[in-house]
């Protein structure tokens, strides 16, 4: 097991690597379970969100990594998240330009 997560850390975003080894080696020491979205790199060097899981399973002793699941969804969800961050930037720079804005419109309404 421990030659697979060797290279199959090998492959994760450097991004991702230090959290993903956190969770390896935490499952590793105390047999908990983790669920964890990480890049890995494809032959052509680009990098695809995957969800890797791992369990220790309580009866027998055993692990078993449920898998390394390509996750469409999980890739457009990253896709949508990282959108709805760029809007909400833009959003944030609106909102910090409206007192001044505000301020001027409610100069002109008859009180």
């Amino acid at each position: 097991m421990n030659g697979g997560k060797r290279s199959f850390a090998a492959g994760v975003h450097p991004d991702d690597s230090e959290r993903f080894k956190t969770y390896a080696d935490r499952a590793l020491l105390t047999g908990a379970a983790y669920e964890l979205e990480v890049r890995l790199r494809k032959s052509d060097g680009s990098y695809r969100w995957f969800l890797a899981r791992d369990n220790l399973c309580a009866t027998t002793k055993v692990r078993s990594c449920d898998g390394i699941l390509p996750v469409p969804t999980l890739r457009d969800r990253k896709q949508a998240e990282d959108a709805l961050h760029a809007k909400n930037v833009v959003l944030r720079e609106e909102i910090d330009k409206s007192p001044r804005c505000l301020k001027r419109s409610l100069e002109h309404l008859p009180l």
